[in-house]
């Protein structure tokens, strides 16, 4: 009984874990389908949407942000200007996870920033 007790609660745990795991977007067909045209907020931040027609429009830290945005070899390549300050371009490795988005700069590299989709 006790071997069954450690099997199910193993499984179980396993299952949990796999629920909460990230998934990449692997393509622009991908992307475009998980994320382009909906609003992704994030908290204390501002929000951001991603356009069909390659735009990018949003706010971030109280300033107007404006933009373009294609995709490149696996990864959604943005150039954005918040306020008057052009970021230059930057292609993020992007995962979801339910209503969740996680963009790390530099190809997943540099900083990650977690939206939720509304």
């Amino acid at each position: 009984m006790f071997r069954l007790l450690v099997v199910v609660t193993a499984v179980l745990t396993l299952s949990a874990t796999a629920a909460d795991a990230w998934s990449r977007v692997t393509s622009e067909a991908d992307f475009r389908a998980r994320l382009v045209d909906r609003l992704q907020v994030a908290e204390g931040r501002g929000h951001v949407t991603w356009h069909s027609d390659g735009r990018v429009t949003g706010e971030w830290d109280g300033q107007a942000m404006r933009g373009r945005w294609q995709w490149h070899q696996g990864f959604v390549c943005r150039n954005l200007i918040i306020g008057t300050t052009e970021t230059g371009t930057n292609c993020l490795l992007v995962e979801t996870r339910g209503n969740q988005v996680r963009g790390t700069q530099n190809q997943g590299r540099g900083t990650a920033t977690v939206t939720t989709l509304r």
